[in-house]
Order: structure tokens, then sequence, then C-alpha cells
């Protein structure tokens, strides 16, 4: 269940590093793209822009900030956005021609240096280094590329959860005992992961059934099914996990006096009485329950003479355990058997059921 719950946080840190690798890999190809366009126009127009500035210009520094502004002008004419742009603007500067050098401003967010043209003026050899500097589209840049990674986030996380070894091998037992694929898996992939109490409930209710008995709408309670205990004393069972246990008559009827204390008193225990004294404090509760819902004649009558002796609650105590036991297994049982406390002013013991009073339902 808590994989469950981390499944959106593992989403949002996914769509965050996929949304950071798109806007690094957009970067990278468009100043890719811009740099072999800016190297093509400069090739073709260089040699006519230096003889325009040397025609033009008075000094050396003339002629740098001549053939800078001229080929400005040229990239402007370069398509360096295409239908989504990322970057909102480039600018070259001039760093060296025939070894003068110009320092330019390194104004850009992003830049390309040391993009150097070669050609031949006159039969010698010419060069020139550039400094091309751009200016992402910030705004631009989130909106596609973060729009992007949340789609393919989207379609990833949409896919239901790979199922584990354990839920497969279920699903193939669910198979063999004659359930549709499609709604086996349809059950498991809804539940996926399955915790520990879910795994221990479907292996119980998997192993108990056969396909006269199973249905999907079964294991969907019982997958779903909430931790109490639910007592029925007309069929002398209790549902727990989803599953119900029909007791026999006697241990039922002790089993439901620990659960009405548990919801009636505070702390719910029951001290076990004297080996020679027994309990008329609980004898008449326990009494009601066994006659007015069919409990065996000959337990009814000997609560009735001797009262609630410390020998019959030990022994219907572990007649319950080993019925829930047998029933649930030891670790779905454990929550709810018995648990106790020796009592300091008698120095017995006292017992009563680990489930809390808001987990019991029980009739009045």
């Amino acid at each position: 269940m808590l994989s469950r719950y981390h499944r959106p946080i593992k989403a949002v840190i996914c769509w965050l590093a996929l949304s950071a690798l798109l806007i690094l890999l957009s970067l990278w190809s468009t100043m890719s793209s811009i740099n072999r366009q800016t190297q093509q126009e400069l090739l073709l127009q260089i040699p006519q822009r230096l003889d325009d500035a040397l025609r033009y210009s008075l000094s050396d520094q003339d002629v740098i900030r001549t053939i800078t502004r001229l080929v400005n002008d040229d990239l402007q004419t370069l398509d360096i956005g295409g239908r989504f742009p990322v970057i909102h603007q480039c600018r070259l500067g001039l760093l060296d021609i025939n070894e003068q050098t110009s320092k330019q401003p390194d104004t850009g967010l992003l830049t390309v240096q040391n993009l150097t043209i070669e050609w031949l003026r006159n039969g010698i050899q010419q060069h020139a280094t550039f400094n091309l500097r751009c200016e992402p589209a910030i705004r631009p840049l989130l909106l596609v590329n973060g729009g992007a990674a949340l789609l393919a986030v989207l379609a990833i996380f949409s896919l239901p959860l790979p199922l584990s070894g354990t839920e497969r091998s279920f699903l193939a037992q669910m198979y063999k005992l004659g359930l549709k694929h499609h709604q086996a898996r349809r059950l498991i992939q809804s539940a996926s992961p399955l915790n520990r109490t879910q795994q221990l409930r479907l292996e119980l209710a998997l192993s108990r059934s056969d396909t006269g008995e199973l249905s999907i709408s079964t294991l969907t309670d019982i997958l779903n099914a909430p931790a109490n205990i639910v007592f029925n004393h007309k069929a002398h069972s209790v549902t727990a996990h989803g599953i119900t246990i029909v007791l026999s008559k006697t241990p039922y009827f002790y089993y439901a006096l620990y659960a009405q204390r548990r919801k009636q008193e505070r702390g719910g225990w029951i001290l076990n009485p004297a080996n020679d004294r027994p309990d008329l404090t609980n004898t008449p509760q326990l009494l009601s329950l066994m006659s007015r819902y069919n409990g065996h004649q000959k337990a009814i009558n000997d609560l009735r003479d001797h009262g609630l002796r410390a020998k019959i609650l030990d022994q219907n105590r572990n007649k319950i355990k080993d019925e829930i036991v047998t029933a649930l297994g030891e670790e779905l049982a454990s929550e709810f058997l018995f648990e106790t406390q020796r009592d300091e002013r008698t120095g017995r013991h006292r017992y009563r059921l680990k489930c809390p009073a808001s987990r019991i339902s029980i009739p009045s």
C-alpha cells in the first residue's frame, strides 16, 4: 500500500528529471544546428563582407566593427527557432581576423566559442574567429519540453504495475481453479502491490476453495476486508479478514463473552477466578448468551450449577485459539487471540482480546 502512495511522488520526480533532460537535449540540438548554419553562412558571406569592410573603413577597428555588423545582419535571416523556438536571439562577436583581436563582451547565456572561418583572398589564406552568443527563450523552452515530459510520464505511469513473482503465482492458481483470466488479472492488478496481510488472505482463500465455491467477488471482498472481527450468534461464527469461521458452540460463546467485555468495559480484562471459587460476575452474561442462542444444554447446566470456573475458562480459551489458528493460520489469527497480564492484587492472570474494541462488531 505504501508503494502505491509513493507512485505520484515517483511520477513527479520522473517528470522533473525528464524535463531537465529534454531541455538540455533541446538546447544542445538547437545550438549545434545554429552552429552549422552559421558556419555555412559565414563561409558564403565573409569574403564579400571583408571586401566591403576594407573598402569603407578607415582603421582596423573599423574593419572589425563593420564585419561584425554585417554578419549579424546576415545572421538574422537564419531560421534558428523552427516551429517551437527555444532560442530567443543570437549575435556574433568577432574575436580576431588575421591575428587582429577584438574583445567582445560575452553577454549571452549560451556561447559557442572559437567558431573559425578560413578562406582565400587574392591567393592569401585568411581566417576569422567569431564568438556566437545566444539567449534561450525560457518560456517556450520550459513549456514545450515540460509538456512533452508530462505526456511521456502520464503514458508510462498509466500502465499497470508489473506483477511480482508472488502475484503471478496467485494468478496461476486462480486460472487452475477456473476463474476467467481477465477478471483474475484485473483483481490482482487493482490490489497490487499486495501487502503481507493480503497475500496471506489470498493464499488461504485459494487453498480452501474449489471451482464451485470460489468467485471473483468473494476474493475481492477478502482482499479488501477491514481487519475487523464480526460475531454472528445465530450461526456461531466469526468473520475475520473477510473469512467466515464456524466455531464449536461452547467455545464460540466464551469467545463472545470476551468480545462483549472488550466492547463494554474499559480494558476488557476478565480475571481468571480462583480454583476454589467461581466467577459469579460474568456467569449471568454467559448464561444469557448460551440460553438465547441454542447453546449445549450440558454446558448451560454446568454453568448454572457451578458458575464460571477457571478450568473451564482455560479450556475454552485454548479451544478458541486452536480453531481460529486452524482456520486462519498463526499470523492472521494472532491479532484476534488473547493477551494476558498478571493481576497485581490477586497474583492471578487476566485475559482479554488483543483486538481493540473499535474493530469488534458483536450483537448486543
